[in-house]
């Protein structure tokens, strides 16, 4: 902790003003901050966010009721604003620096603080322990503030804090959910929090009520310590409360001098990526995803517009009939497995019937989900509403199966930019569109807020449209339209994952690498079309013409476009996302190098020269006493460590996986071609007894299918004829190698 020094800045000149730069004035009117994004008047609501109760104030209080208060996010707003390019931040950013000063303050009051200017050194070094160790949710005592609330629930109180199922009068009250608004005010928050177990309990052992399936089948599990990354920016944030107008609260001393050390040496978990989904989970989410895209989203698109062109005209008593016996809805039904009965989830007690607005929700995430393995794309780029794919942005080529749209590159470049997409992307975002058409609210008051994002649509009810509702891309079991409702038609309640958008790339980087190795994913290969490694680096970083594209363009014919050369921003920007992607393809194939050590060292039926080598490997480390003392598993793992040191990486092919080196010195792979390796010249005959090579029975149905389109494409007169000929090569030595195993293995 260490005063501000005068030279770095001095505190009585303040650096936040309204209007502080041309075109950027925030103001505070009814409730929100309102201004101009991008020539566009928008409104951020902050009188939501509450304080808690504290002896000075026994009622709590909401954080606009102070004029200072107002002031400091009025001032945080223009910091988001000065600090962003071309003066466009992300609303996001704007809500993160308000809710950051809100818990600041919370914490401050806890301890009989109410002022900024009045919090001491001591206070910040308090707050960062209770930060790091467990993030705002210790820092803030939640769970005991919520326990508190439960236990002194009245009896007059039930209605404005429970949310009840409708059911007959004569029946036993159901609980379903809380209502928000009261909790928000009595727990004293704004932001969302997380329910806790004990709060539960507290509730269902001391209401005199039934409790919904719902209800008992939500789980959510508290928040765990920040990562050092997410550390650092909570502390820089709190750093920026000095910054504020000079007649506004603020601190008088700058806390952490050092965020990003500070985070690092007291972050309970490291910085960087968390995701952990695994290759079955992907293939399972894979698979459910062209499950509702092709099979259900169709028949809930077909529904809709029958919806709209005939339930008005019905007299309202018959409109529920008039859903159980639409031949759409029944078909649905038999696809989900779940009766369709229900227009939205408030409606029904029945909690495993499925609503049409449920139906809306799984179509949508399933496209998102789509979307961002196949791309690699941040959920940002794909689901934000100001920032997300547009509507009417889908445009055809020259080539059969590849589309173009603009995807907004989130980090260093933030702005649009074109990048080709397949066929079965292409479909994902058709699909978003016909929903998001065929719920358009009949009255222009009800959709004055949707943007050009595909992921708008209405909520239909018996009356119509009654409700605009944007797709959220996370997990709320609260809410119908986020991802949650997708993923938990795909996964048993007990098994569903802590699944979250942006592992699109860690998915995208798992099916590169099994593509060829699991048999659900080659099941799916119809869908897969880009997974050779130069498409899939145009696809996913290189614009319309770049360096990669004009080698595409010249293979694929496409048209020249006239779209310019790309900016040095925008270059920079797309060899990070390169580079990224390749962070996640590499780290993929540690996790497969490890699965073949795996198969190898259990004895697996494995062919090439790679299994000799890894176990005259694991023979050599066994020589230390030290080695042999580890775990089988700790061992596999020590030999994997000792094959990637020594520059062994895999590269997948369609007949085996290619482990060669980065620098080859003694042992010289079968593809050497003046004195350098050749891995695309990679084939059956060429790698057969390779040093680098191995294989396995999971290849054989990738064999079986590369045999048939090699006979087929030896035919195809349509193709050039270096294809033609190159097919018929390779179709003859593969019958040449299967002639020459049978002799083996034929007895003498």
């Amino acid at each position: 902790m260490g005063q501000l020094k005068k030279a770095k800045l001095n505190l009585e000149q303040p650096d936040i003003q309204a209007g502080f730069s041309d075109g950027v004035n925030v103001r505070y009117e009814s409730g929100a901050l309102t201004f101009k994004l991008k020539g566009k008047p928008r409104r951020l609501p902050i009188d939501g966010l509450w304080l808690p109760a504290t002896p000075a104030n026994p009622q709590g209080c909401r954080l606009v009721d102070d004029a200072d208060r107002v002031g400091v996010c009025v001032a945080l707003a223009e910091l988001a604003f000065q600090r962003s390019r071309d003066l466009a931040p992300d609303i996001k950013s704007i809500q993160k620096r308000i809710a950051v000063y809100r818990n600041t303050l919370d914490f401050l009051r806890s301890r009989g603080v109410y002022r900024l200017s009045d919090a001491t050194p001591d206070h910040l070094q308090e707050l960062l322990n209770e930060l790091a160790h467990g993030g705002w949710y210790i820092a803030l005592a939640l769970q005991s503030r919520w326990d508190m609330v439960a236990k002194n629930l009245t009896a007059d109180q039930h209605k404005l804090a429970l949310r009840f199922l409708r059911l007959p009068v004569d029946t036993l009250p159901v609980v379903d959910a809380l209502r928000m608004p009261f909790w928000s005010r009595s727990v004293g928050i704004g932001t969302k929090s997380v329910l806790p177990e004990s709060t539960r309990l507290i509730l269902e052992s001391t209401l005199p009520y039934k409790f919904a399936a719902r209800w008992s089948a939500r789980k959510e599990t508290p928040p765990s310590a920040p990562s050092a990354d997410l550390l650092a920016m909570i502390l820089g944030w709190i750093n920026d409360l000095t910054l504020v107008h000079g007649t506004t609260d603020r601190l008088g001393f700058l806390p952490y001098q050092h965020p990003h050390d500070i985070a690092s040496r007291m972050a309970e978990t490291g910085g960087g990526r968390t995701e952990t989904i695994t290759l079955d989970e992907t293939v399972k989410l894979m698979e459910g995803a062209f499950y509702w895209i092709y099979e259900c989203a169709p028949h809930v698109v077909s529904l809709l517009q029958d919806a709209s062109r005939e339930l008005l005209l019905i007299p309202r008593k018959k409109r529920k009939n008039w859903l159980s016996s639409n031949a759409h809805a029944i078909e649905l039904s038999r696809l989900t497995g779940s009766a369709i009965r229900q227009w939205s989830a408030n409606q029904r007690a029945a909690r495993a019937d499925l609503t049409v607005d449920e139906l809306i929700a799984a179509c949508q995430g399933a496209c998102a989900v789509v979307i961002a393995f196949l791309n690699a794309r941040r959920h940002t780029e794909i689901c934000d509403a100001e920032l997300g794919l547009r509507t009417m942005a889908l445009r055809s080529t020259e080539v059969d199966d590849v589309w173009e749209i603009d995807f907004y590159v989130a980090k260093t470049y933030k702005a649009r930019h074109p990048f080709f997409v397949t066929r079965t992307t292409a479909h994902a975002i058709e699909c978003l569109e016909s929903i998001r058409n065929a719920t358009v609210p009949a009255t222009e008051c009800l959709y004055s807020e949707r943007t050009e994002s595909i992921f708008w649509a209405g909520r239909p009810t018996l009356d119509g449209i009654k409700e605009d509702i944007h797709f959220f891309a996370g997990l709320d079991d609260k809410r119908t339209r986020t991802l949650a409702t997708f993923i938990s038609s795909i996964f048993p309640q007990e098994a569903c994952p802590d699944f979250h958008l942006h592992v699109g790339r860690r998915m995208f980087a798992l099916i590169y690498m099994y593509r060829h190795t699991d048999p659900r994913i080659r099941a799916l290969g119809q869908h897969l079309r880009h997974f050779a490694l130069v498409t899939t680096r145009t696809y996913v970083t290189d614009p319309p013409r770049g360096v990669l594209s004009n080698i595409i363009d010249g293979k694929l014919a496409l048209g020249s476009g006239g779209k310019g050369a790309a900016n040095s921003n925008l270059e920079n920007s797309l060899i990070e996302e390169l580079l990224d992607l390749g962070r996640q393809i590499e780290q993929a194939g540690s996790e497969k190098l490890l699965d073949t050590v795996k198969r190898i060292t259990n004895g697996s039926d494995m062919v090439g020269g790679f299994p000799r080598l890894v176990r005259h490997l694991h023979r050599s480390l066994s020589k230390n006493i030290a080695f042999t003392r580890l775990s089988e598993a700790e061992q596999q793992k020590q030999v994997c460590g000792a094959l990637t040191q020594r520059g062994y990486r895999i590269r997948p092919k369609r007949h085996g996986d290619c482990h060669l080196k980065d620098n080859v010195h003694t042992v010289r792979p079968k593809c050497e071609m003046n004195g350098q390796p050749h891995p695309e010249l990679a084939s059956v005959v060429v790698c057969s007894g390779c040093m680098f090579f191995a294989s396995d029975p999971t290849f054989q149905g990738e064999l079986g299918a590369a045999e048939t389109q090699w006979n087929r494409d030896r035919n195809d007169l349509t193709l050039p004829v270096l294809q033609q000929n190159s097919a018929e090569d390779a179709y003859q030595n593969f019958q040449a190698m299967k002639v020459s195993k049978e002799s083996r293995n034929d007895p003498p």
